[in-house]
């Protein structure tokens, strides 16, 4: 059987395409509607992974269904689609359940910590983050994820917060 192509892609589709298949770094999708959020991160993550963006939720959604990625920082209170119900949307897919979800907010109430646990968070930042302890967190996040099999990863695992 012939594989071909039956209309050309788009010169941004190709280069994302290919810049996939050669890149094989662990991704990271970062999840925020602050743009200076996501450079601060994707610079400081950048060197050891490959970080996809997202604005809200439904972006982060379509991201995700397009390629493997490894740990997700979601942002919990964002526009279209909040982190809450982006993070229960990936646990809901096959292959979203063993993936580390990091809730990242700034509202510092337990019952915030809560409902992310819920939703299949599995860590927990709190705004303003320190770039080091992102980076800590994302590489304890990439441990467990290896070390956890499949059916495993969704149970209630202490995770440093």
């Amino acid at each position: 059987m012939t594989h071909c192509v039956s209309a050309p892609l788009a010169e941004h589709d190709l280069a994302e395409t290919v810049g996939r298949w050669a890149d094989r770094r662990p991704a990271v999708l970062v999840v925020d509607d602050a743009p200076e959020i996501r450079q601060l991160v994707r610079h400081r993550l950048r060197d050891t992974y490959r970080v996809v963006q997202a604005v809200d939720g439904q972006q982060a959604l379509e991201q995700f269904g397009r390629q493997r990625v490894s740990v997700v920082l979601l942002d919990m209170n964002m526009p279209v689609l909040d982190g809450y119900a982006t993070a229960a949307a990936i646990r809901r897919r096959a292959d979203g359940a063993d993936v580390p979800i990091v809730a990242v907010t700034g509202n510092e109430e337990s019952e915030s910590r809560e409902r992310a646990v819920a939703a299949g968070c599995t860590m927990h930042l709190m705004k303003p983050v320190r770039l080091a302890t992102l980076f800590s967190t994302v590489e304890a996040a990439m441990r467990h994820a290896a070390s956890v099999p499949p059916d495993a990863a969704t149970a209630d695992v202490p995770l440093p917060t």
